[in-house]
């Protein structure tokens, strides 16, 4: 929890950037802020690629609370869904959603577009755990949105 509070308390300093400018008559310096800009990115109406490990889910990023997927496993075993997504957009090139699944199934995720990363939470039902009855995994995917 204590890591949570401190990404809170950084983020806002991280999404705004200084820059000094100097006044060409009087010589004063003043500080000049600005606010993130959309210029890398946003993904709201478009549609992306995530490869994992095991498998790839083509997401459609339909608003700020719907979202389409579809994965397929090596294998070729497909499901999708449609979801209630609860989305965070972190800075100009970083986004956090979380959706539960019919089946109980949740998964967390947090995208940063620009370097192509994900980093996701996947936790389900599983009979042999003692702690609630339910397992977790942690994992990475490539990221791409689609052409």
């Amino acid at each position: 929890m204590m890591k949570i509070g401190v990404l809170c308390a950084m983020l806002p300093m991280a999404m705004f950037s200084c820059s000094q400018k100097q006044d060409s008559t009087t010589g004063a310096v003043s500080k000049e802020v600005k606010a993130p800009t959309d210029s890398v990115s946003e993904i709201i109406g478009k549609k992306g690629i995530l490869t994992y490990p095991d498998f790839t889910a083509y997401m459609t990023y339909e608003s700020e609370n719907r979202l389409h997927w579809k994965t397929v496993t090596k294998e070729g075993k497909v499901a999708e869904g449609e979801e209630t997504v609860s989305y965070k957009r972190i800075n100009d090139h970083i986004f956090f959603l979380s959706w539960i699944e019919s089946d109980g199934f949740t998964v967390s995720q947090v995208i940063d577009v620009l370097n192509g990363k994900v980093e996701a939470f996947l936790s389900f039902e599983d009979p042999q755990q003692a702690n609630g009855k339910r397992n977790f995994v942690a994992t990475a995917a490539t990221f791409k949105f689609e052409e």
